[in-house]
C-alpha cells in the first residue's frame, strides 16, 4: 500500500469562499479553501491579509483566522460589519461561495503554541475574540485543558459571547462531504 505525499502548505495566493455563516446579525465567518490542492499551517492565533479590489482599487486588511490548525483543509476568518467600514461592509455584502480573494500569510508572533503550557487561562474583549477562537478550537481539538474569560458589552450581536459559546460546540466550518 503506498500513499501520497500530503499537499504542500499554502502562502500568498488566491483562495475560494466555500461557505459563510452568520454568527450574529453583524458578524459573519467565512470559509476559504485554496484554488489548487494545499494545506493550511498556521499556528492558532495568526492572520491572513486580503487583498482586495473594492471600487476598482487595491485595498488590504488583515483578520485574524478564526479556524485551528488541526483541521487544515480549510482556513477561516470572522468579520464583524463596522458601520461605514470599507472591507468589513464589502465582505458582508459581496463574499459569496465561489468568489476568490487574493491573500498573504498566515503572519503574526500571537500564539499560545509559543508559550507552551499545562494549561490557558485567555481573556478577550470584543473583536478580540476571533484569535482567541482559533486558539481554544485547537486546544479543544488537542483534548488540552483551557478556560476562556470573554467580556462583553450587552448587546444582541455582541461578537464574543456569541462565539464564545459556540466554540467548543461546532466545527468553525461545514464539514465537506
Amino acid at each position: 500500500m503506498t500513499t501520497g505525499n500530503p499537499p504542500p502548505a499554502w502562502s500568498d495566493g488566491l483562495l475560494v469562499c466555500k461557505h459563510r455563516h452568520d454568527v450574529t446579525a453583524d458578524v459573519r465567518t467565512f470559509v476559504f479553501a485554496p484554488t489548487e490542492p494545499r494545506l493550511f499551517r498556521h499556528d492558532p492565533g495568526q492572520f491572513l491579509t486580503l487583498v482586495l479590489d473594492i471600487d476598482h482599487r487595491p485595498v488590504e486588511r488583515c483578520y485574524a483566522i478564526s479556524s485551528p490548525p488541526t483541521r487544515p483543509d480549510l482556513v477561516a476568518i470572522t468579520v464583524k460589519r463596522v458601520p461605514d467600514g470599507l472591507v468589513s461592509n464589502w465582505l458582508h455584502d459581496h463574499l459569496t461561495p465561489g468568489t476568490t480573494v487574493r491573500a498573504r500569510g498566515p503572519l503574526g508572533r500571537f500564539s499560545c503554541a509559543r508559550h507552551p503550557a499545562p494549561k490557558y487561562l485567555f481573556l478577550s474583549a470584543g473583536s478580540g475574540v476571533t484569535p482567541v477562537m482559533s486558539m481554544t478550537r485547537t486546544l479543544y481539538d488537542l483534548t488540552h485543558p483551557w478556560t476562556w474569560c470573554s467580556f462583553t458589552v450587552p448587546a444582541p450581536s455582541t461578537t464574543s459571547s456569541s462565539v464564545a459559546n459556540s466554540t467548543s460546540s461546532r466545527p468553525p466550518h461545514p464539514t465537506s462531504g
